[in-house]
């Protein structure tokens, strides 16, 4: 990944974007690269494909934090042993009472409570990267802090998901 997709679509690299400004600079150099307009020249291809994958990127909120931790050096690879055991402990209670739990009105009481748990981790990313735009952390330690909260939320969606609830 040799482009910085916000450079290329001529944006600031952070994380709150312009979509509107996203989309149009977008058009307007898809438009200039189109393959049809340059003669079905292979570099054309080659730079269309690269503008629709940055734009597919950064016009969703969670691949966009993803690729943006990746431009700071910070991975995401899953790692349990960097998720706190209570964390660990009460996602296991929340499966072990899906999977137990017969009443429907009792498992959507517990799915609202995994999405408000879900929601509360991406107001926690949203704040940081506010502070991270305003200079009041520095970068690293934010994205740091971004990735911890990413992982559980990653978690979370996984719990949802095996319960159809994301």
């Amino acid at each position: 990944m040799a482009d910085n997709y916000f450079e290329v679509l001529g944006l600031e690299t952070a994380f709150n974007i312009d979509l509107i400004t996203l989309t149009h600079n977008y058009k307007a150099k898809i438009k200039e690269q189109h393959p049809d307009l340059n003669n079905g020249d292979l570099a054309s291809e080659n730079s269309t494909a690269m503008l629709n994958e940055a734009y597919k990127i950064l016009k969703n909120e969670h691949k966009r934090l993803i690729y943006l931790l990746s431009l700071h050096g910070v991975s995401l690879e899953e790692n349990n042993a960097t998720l706190s055991q209570d964390f660990l402990m009460e996602m296991m209670e929340f499966n072990e009472i899906l999977m137990d739990e017969e009443d429907q009105n009792k498992r959507n009481l517990i799915f609202e409570e995994v999405s408000e748990i879900k929601k509360s981790y991406w107001q926690k990313i949203l704040s940081i990267n506010e502070n991270i735009a305003l200079n009041k952390i520095e970068t690293k330690q934010g994205y740091d802090e971004i990735k911890n909260i990413l992982l559980k939320q990653n978690y979370v969606i996984r719990l949802m998901s095996n319960y159809k609830m994301a």
